[in-house]
């Protein structure tokens, strides 16, 4: 590459041409790829310093973009703004993907028996009661509990059914 079209590029696409070239240089790498340029060295590493506000990083070999603290910070501030502004976007990337299972897990969950825990409350006696039930309705929800809350108690389910109508039907709550 001659100085002419060197110059005439944009100062990211000379840091670019200028960083592929010094990883091709095995010694005294500015120096070479200044020659090469066909610029004198001060000039050259002038014009990559002052022009773009980049520096030569001799661990890496190559000129990485100085910003100031002001700079970045408005950078942090850019940042956590779009990751903000991404979290609806993933929220519903999400849900869009996991939407058949949660569908599942829904309808599984509205065929659940949910005891309320003052049913389970250990500071609540138990007292034993008889009651007249219509037979058919009866073994229904024997089997209903048998198959579907076999890992429910009887009386547990009647307390639950219990608390629930009482919830429906009482109109104090002092009663």
């Amino acid at each position: 590459m001659n100085t002419e079209e060197f110059m005439s590029l944009p100062m990211n696409d000379k840091v670019r041409t200028v960083n592929k070239m010094l990883e091709k240089e095995e010694k005294d790498h500015l120096k070479m790829v200044s020659e090469k340029i066909g610029i004198p060295y001060s000039a050259f590493t002038k014009l990559m310093r002052d022009n773009g506000n980049y520096q030569y990083n001799q661990t890496t070999k190559k000129y990485e973009k100085l910003i100031s603290l002001e700079e970045y910070e408005k950078y942090l501030d850019s940042v956590e703004k779009l990751d903000e502004s991404d979290k609806p976007n993933e929220t519903l990337r999400f849900l869009e993907k996991h939407l058949d299972e949660l569908k599942r897990l829904l309808h599984d969950h509205q065929g659940q028996l949910i005891i309320d825990p003052i049913v389970y409350n250990p500071s609540s006696k138990t007292i034993n009661k008889s009651f007249q039930v219509n037979a058919d309705i009866y073994n229904q929800f024997s089997k209903l509990c048998t198959r579907q809350f076999p890992h429910l108690r009887q009386r547990d389910i009647i307390s639950m059914s219990l608390l629930e109508f009482i919830r429906s039907y009482q109109r104090d709550p002092s009663e």
